[in-house]
């Protein structure tokens, strides 16, 4: 048997605490919310089968900071790229990276749009030699991922 755990650095989004106006609000994607009907049909047929328990739908998007998202750029300090996820109805999202790849010196945040729920900071020493990451799911139909450049990181992420 294996184990794996999910180790949070804490801290703040910067775009929480940015005394700068950023640009805009974040791009968002807008995900097709599964068929709920047909769910709750296979589900109530695991159940009289006493098949496990589900617990959430994967939904495949495609994410790249080169085609999706916002930059805006922190004077002296860095950039930092921003893209909301919606999915209408959703109870909550949970983020799956096929390849998640962190220079040093840079970080991830995921969260809310009220803030009420923050993931990180992620940075390079949580994620494995893999490159696969998962975060676990935040409460609600929305939420924006951060990712913090500082001038100086070493190669694109």
């Amino acid at each position: 048997m294996s184990a794996y755990c999910q180790v949070e650095r804490g801290g703040i989004p910067r775009s929480f605490r940015s005394l700068l106006t950023l640009k805009s609000l974040s791009s968002a994607t807008e995900v097709t919310p599964p068929d709920l009907i047909s769910i709750q049909q296979e589900d109530l047929e695991d159940a009289r089968l006493e098949k496990s328990y589900r617990v959430g739908i994967e939904v495949p998007v495609t994410i790249s900071m080169s085609t999706a998202g916002q930059w805006d750029y922190l004077p002296g300090v860095g950039r930092l790229w921003r893209h909301t996820i919606r999915c209408k109805g959703a109870k909550g999202i949970g983020l799956n990276y096929r390849i998640l790849h962190l220079p040093p010196g840079t970080e991830i945040f995921v969260h809310t749009p009220d803030h009420k729920y923050v993931i990180g900071a992620i940075t390079s020493a949580e994620i494995p030699i893999n490159k696969i990451f998962t975060t676990r799911p935040l409460s609600g139909d929305e939420l924006t991922i951060e990712y913090f450049e500082p001038f100086n990181a070493k190669g694109p992420a």
